[in-house]
């Protein structure tokens, strides 16, 4: 019987290394694509129908030896069913001026344009002011040498965006995560079942469906909720290899982790991890080597080839890289201004930020099951940790604007799904009585629950788009068209990323009166401005004010999230309230430039 038992795992591990593999291989195929400039919807569709038929037959072949067992389906029907929940109050985030519209945005352009380099009329009268690099007028973007545009983000997460685009248009956006999360979802559930029972599996999951980090940053398009599927599925087969040594789940690890590569740096760290970890099990480098295979090496090396030709098509995100992490360490920390301790002042805010947003408890809890698993030499227990290990710095050093619940995202893909992880293993394996444990549990599901209620139905730029269709009905493709960064009331959802990709206008962001003037607007059938009633004083006294035309006011609401502090400089001792729940109302007017 427990032959037969080792037998059924065996196949089920195979299956769903299998089944990964596959979202991997979309997924690397479309980087392959991007890198090219050959990104056509036809050879993805090929790939999805061909793969997809083997695997079927290779579930036929072996159905009766692939048992998922009642649990994994009950999970599996909880993860959809909270999946559709989100996705319900989820609107895409394509506006311009943060990271989720560049994204969307870019990803977008690449599923139209099948490379990631484009341009048009209105970005070549800006290229011919400002010259190649940052192109101020059109947040996440770059000017190349040739004057073209071509995304600072990362091109793998873009590429994943592309793909769900292509086939489906906007709503495509919510699929892409929705696949990744339900990826990220299975694999936590599969890995916290090799340390711990069903209940305290399931408490794990329950953990993360009621945590307001996951969802909230499901309703963006940022690349943590891709990266939350490649790493906690490379972990599961990383594990799985460890246990099983069968270079099919070593090669869907490296996979993993490697197209991670083309999404955050943070994988270089993960990959240094692994090998460290594969250096300490077989202790030399040619046993190493002997599990590799000649195989898997080549197709390690395939891969390496794929990730350092990309530096040429991705330059830019790399550039970005680079001057982030100088900046991150030569300036003074965001919320700290008054200068102090800089190792213990993030850290502290941090605590302060995971308190309010009820993480702390994982934390701690997960802190105390790591140092329980140390204290019983459970070492095989820590390898998730030992790998993500590197992200921890994040709570002393986080590397980004102190602003919340926006800061959350470090710690969304790592951090928070390891501390829950092991929050669960310490909750099972240290109380004598389970009862304490299932109570404190319960504690931490209340709270988590009374933080994410209030804004599980909050959907950023839920009305904004059929608002910003009306206002583009009133131009045609061949007009100028120059957006004030706060026409929408709003310089983080501007209006011109959606004009353009999705409604074909020439729409620029326009923040410099002065350029108007060095623009040819001979080349454009009219040129319009919109602008909102309270920064049109700043274009009269530019001299605007006998060369417009009022064509039609307009009026925009909007609902964004507030805290009572979000006009104050952020210091480490301010105090950390949740957001509420804000509604705006912009007024202001289309203008004709006169010829």
């Amino acid at each position: 019987m427990k032959t037969s038992k080792n037998t059924e795992n065996q196949h089920r591990n195979e299956f769903i290394a299998l089944l990964g593999l596959y979202f991997l291989g979309l997924g690397w195929l479309a980087v392959i694509l991007t890198t090219l400039g050959f990104f056509y919807a036809w050879i993805l569709a090929a790939y999805l129908v061909f793969g997809a038929a083997w695997l079927a037959r290779h579930f036929s072949l072996h159905r009766k030896k692939i048992v998922f067992g009642r649990t994994f389906l009950i999970v599996l029907i909880l993860s959809i069913s909270t999946i559709i929940l989100w996705s319900y109050y989820t609107t895409p985030t394509i506006f311009s001026g943060r990271d989720q519209g560049s994204f969307s945005q870019a990803a977008a352009l690449l599923a139209q344009n099948h490379r990631l380099a484009f341009s048009f009329p209105a970005e070549k009268q800006f290229f011919q002011i400002y010259g190649p690099g940052k192109a101020l007028n059109f947040p996440g973007f770059y000017y190349t040498p040739s004057g073209d545009l071509i995304t600072q983000f990362p091109l793998g997460y873009i590429s994943w965006l592309a793909i769900f685009f292509a086939f489906f248009g906007l709503t495509g956006f919510i699929l892409a995560n929705a696949v990744s999360f339900l990826i990220f979802l299975l694999s936590f559930y599969l890995l916290a079942r090799k340390y711990s029972q069903r209940d305290f599996s399931l408490i794990a999951v329950f953990f993360v469906l009621t945590s307001f980090i996951f969802a909230w940053f499901f309703k963006f398009t940022l690349s943590e909720n891709l990266a939350l599927a490649l790493v906690w599925f490379g972990l599961l087969e990383l594990v799985t290899y460890l246990e099983k040594n069968s270079r099919l789940h070593l090669l869907a690890t490296l996979a993993s982790f490697g197209l991670l590569l083309f999404s955050r740096t943070e994988a270089l760290a993960f990959l240094i991890m692994i090998a460290v970890l594969l250096f300490i099990v077989f202790r030399h480098p040619r046993k190493i080597c002997v599990a590799v295979g000649k195989k898997l090496g080549l197709t390690l090396a395939g891969m390496t080839i794929i990730y350092f030709f990309s530096f040429k098509v991705n330059f830019y995100f790399y550039l970005t890289v680079v001057k982030g992490f100088i900046a991150s360490f030569s300036s003074r920390p965001s919320f700290d201004p008054g200068g102090g301790n800089h190792f213990f002042v993030p850290f502290l805010y941090v605590l302060k930020l995971f308190s309010a947003y009820t993480l702390i408890s994982f934390l701690i809890l997960g802190t105390l099951g790591i140092l329980y698993i140390l204290r019983r030499k459970k070492y095989l227990w820590l390898v998730p940790a030992f790998v993500i290990l590197p992200v921890f710095v994040y709570l002393v050093h986080p590397g980004i604007s102190a602003d919340h619940p926006w800061m959350l995202r470090r710690f969304l893909f790592a951090v928070v799904p390891g501390s829950i992880f092991y929050s669960a293993i310490f909750l099972e394996h240290f109380f004598p009585k389970k009862i304490y444990a299932y109570i404190l549990a319960a504690f931490v599901l209340t709270t988590n629950l009374l933080v994410l209620a209030p804004y599980l139905a909050f959907s950023p730029d839920r009305n904004l788009l059929p608002q910003v269709k009306n206002i583009a009905a009133n131009f045609n493709s061949s007009d100028l068209v120059l957006a004030d960064p706060l026409a929408t009331g709003d310089g983080w959802d501007m209006m011109t990323g959606p004009m353009r990709f999705l409604l074909g206008k020439q729409v620029v962001y326009f923040f410099n009166p002065n350029d108007l003037a060095k623009i040819n607007t001979k080349l454009f059938n009219h040129v319009y401005l919109i602008i909102p009633d309270q920064n049109f004083p700043r274009y009269a006294q530019a001299g605007f004010l006998n060369k417009l035309i009022t064509i039609k006011s307009y009026q925009i609401e909007t609902s964004t999230l507030t805290t009572e502090n979000s006009t104050q400089e952020t210091t480490w001792n301010s105090t950390i309230t949740l957001p509420g729940v804000q509604k705006n109302i912009i007024y202001g007017k289309i203008y004709l430039l006169k010829k």
